[in-house]
């Protein structure tokens, strides 16, 4: 054992005792010291142990023993979709809901943003990983090419492990969902619905057209006493204009994130719709779904087949199945419940019971990250997060470094022409500090050793700011495909990042801002990272050639995968679901969550997948009006 982890271990129980004896918050205080003394001590400590640790889960959870076999609508996950769905349904007391959520209860690695990837490490997250790309180049800086996908696996889904920001994407993507031949999902259809979930708390927009009060989703702005931060939103205003409100008349500028908080601390769907509980909704936690029930002569949803405890159980819906697994897990469901493509289910032994392109229309926002550096007057390091003054604003004040984690964020146009219609290709946000000087990221983004290694050479001496630039409307498309006819097999994910050569051609032309961010900074003698990165020595630097090699190896995820139960009219031969999010041929079943996206929505998904569920309620309370059920 070496002498970091011995010193770990013999520092942990002096620090808990005069940590909780000073701020007398017991809970907040271990989780403090408990993610410093894994990320510093033990980054690569096999954490599944503590996966159960779920404090509040009585607060959702119903007892197994008040579970029934039956319900007029089972719901299949409690994220970002499945929560707001069962909620807006059990506002009917004469219906009895089922939620079903594979993982298990929030934690205060959860409530607290700053500890957001530490919440992922401890069993919040499915960890996928994605499939190499075949052209052997594509995000090689990672670990085996493999990009590292985590998605939520608890309560509240990833809505209780992302980065909080709330954005709505562009009214021009809902515009052209309807053009697409998907009447009912224009922006002008759609912002009831934003605004029907919203609770906005930021002063100056309460009186907004685009906002509204009262709403389950508290929403507030993002502010931190950082001069960094605000030196950054100062020079990118000299580039673009600042934008106090980007879900608002414009989306493009700079600006402080809108983030879903109340009081400073994380707002999941699971806290902002499960609670108070409703005796006509039951929740059941740990409970992993294997398949929909299907009857194949009457091709109708009956119920589902589940996994508790190591006990299989099956449930049965009176009215309708709805599957809000989200884009990986809901086409896999469909799959291994016989609703797919041919070839696939033929592959897998599976009965086929309707032909659909189940996992085709895969669209996600590649993500490439770069850095800007400061000189020496600017300090920031990790540990400030951690600190006691952080600790007492937090606790005090609900402010400061732990109350979120990318404060603040820019919508880049690249041509005039985009900049005179609103419609900017590129999102990037920023993290506060270099990512290198941090502490051992290789558990959370499978970066390759090698090219970590290189990274935390180049930057051991620096400060600065890490920026995270992405495309928004990405032309590649990639799919999700069964591995095997066992859901506890992770499904195969293959982004296909960059298969169209323009996505990389914008992207180039995105990364060209972290330049005219540094000249804006000069009083910060503030300059852009361009190192010969490994693979790349062969281009010269800084030229399209260069930055397409690097953003080629380096290409990750923002964690937004979206359009894999695709929604279209008939006509279109990759769709799944109708306007309505029923499953073509079958009866009785419906996708409510991203997967049903035609295309991705330009920026942050949660507040779209919200927006869905919300919407997606009240189609299902008009449809059943004046029904009992489908055998009618």
């Amino acid at each position: 054992m070496g002498w970091k982890k011995k010193a770990g271990i013999l520092f942990l129980p002096l620090a808990i005792y005069y940590g909780c004896k000073l701020v007398k918050d017991y809970f907040i205080v271990f989780a403090l010291i408990f993610n410093f003394l894994t990320t510093t001590f033990f980054p690569n400590l096999n954490l599944e142990c503590f996966k159960d640790f779920n404090p509040d889960i009585a607060d959702f959870a119903t007892g197994d023993d008040q579970i029934v076999d039956e319900y007029d609508f089972v719901v299949i996950g409690a994220g970002s979709a499945g929560a707001v769905v069962a909620n807006r349904l059990s506002e009917n007391k004469s219906w009895k809901i089922l939620l079903l959520e594979a993982g298990g209860g929030e934690t205060i690695h959860t409530e607290v943003a700053g500890f957001q990837y530490t919440a992922i490490r401890l069993g919040a997250s499915w960890d996928y990983m994605t499939e190499k790309h075949e052209d052997g180049i594509t995000s090689t800086n990672q670990k085996n090419g493999q990009v590292y996908w985590p998605r939520g696996k608890i309560l509240g889904g990833s809505s209780s492990i992302n980065a909080l920001i709330y954005t709505r994407g562009n009214k021009r993507d809902y515009d052209s969902w309807k053009e697409q031949g998907n009447p009912g999902w224009s922006y002008e259809d759609v912002l009831q619905y934003f605004k029907k979930s919203e609770d906005q708390r930021t002063e100056n927009l309460v009186d907004s057209k685009f906002h509204s009060t009262g709403g389950p989703l508290p929403v507030e702005q993002a502010v931190v006493d950082l001069p960094m931060i605000q030196d950054c939103i100062n020079a990118c205003s000299k580039i673009l204009s600042y934008n106090p409100d980007y879900n608002g008349e414009k989306q493009t500028g700079c600006f402080f994130h809108q983030l879903t908080r109340r009081d400073g601390l994380r707002c999941s769907t699971a806290k902002a719709y499960l609670k108070p509980k409703r005796s006509n909704l039951h929740v059941s936690p740990f409970s992993h779904v294997q398949k929909i029930l299907i009857d194949p002569e009457t091709k109708t949803a009956k119920g589902v087949l589940y996994k508790k405890n190591g006990k299989s159980m099956t449930v049965k819906a009176r009215k309708e199945v709805i599957l809000s697994a989200g884009a990986v897990v809901s086409p896999q469901i469909l799959m291994l419940s016989g609703v797919g493509p041919k070839e696939e289910l033929e592959k897998h032994g599976i009965l086929i019971i309707k032909e659909l392109q189940v996992g085709y229309n895969l669209q996600d926002h590649v993500n490439y990250i770069d850095y800007l550096f400061f000189n020496d007057s600017v300090s920031f390091r990790y540990e400030d997060y951690l600190s006691y003054d952080a600790l007492q604003k937090l606790l005090n004040e609900r402010k400061g470094y732990l109350t979120q984690t990318l404060p603040i964020g820019t919508f880049i146009p690249l041509t005039k022409e985009s900049e005179e219609k609103d419609w900017p290709e590129i999102q990037m946000h920023y993290i506060t500090g270099l990512i290198a000087n941090f502490y051992d990221f290789n558990p959370f983004f499978n970066i390759a050793d090698e090219y970590w290694a290189y990274m935390k050479s180049q930057m051991s001496d620096k400060v600065g700011m890490t920026l995270m630039y992405c495309l928004l409307r990405p032309r590649s498309r990639g799919r999700i495909k069964l591995r095997s006819v066992n859901a506890e097999d992770h499904p195969l994910i293959i982004p296909n990042y960059f298969d169209h050569p323009e996505d990389l051609r914008e992207f180039v032309e995105g990364m060209k801002f972290t330049k005219k961010l540094a000249a804006a900074m000069k009083h910060l003698n503030a300059s852009t990272y361009r190192g010969k990165e490994p693979g790349c020595e062969q281009h010269e630097l800084d030229s399209d050639d260069y930055l397409r090699c690097i953003v080629r190896r380096g290409a990750t995820t923002v964690y937004h995968p979206v359009g894999t139960c695709k929604m279209g009219p008939h006509t279109d031969d990759q769709a799944v679901v109708d306007s309505t999010l029923k499953v073509y041929g079958i009866k009785g079943l419906r996708v409510v969550d991203a997967s049903i996206m035609p295309t991705i929505v330009s920026g942050n998904t949660n507040a779209p997948t919200i927006m869905i569920a919300e919407k997606a309620a009240d189609i299902i309370k008009e449809d059943w009006k004046d029904k009992k059920s489908y055998l009618e």
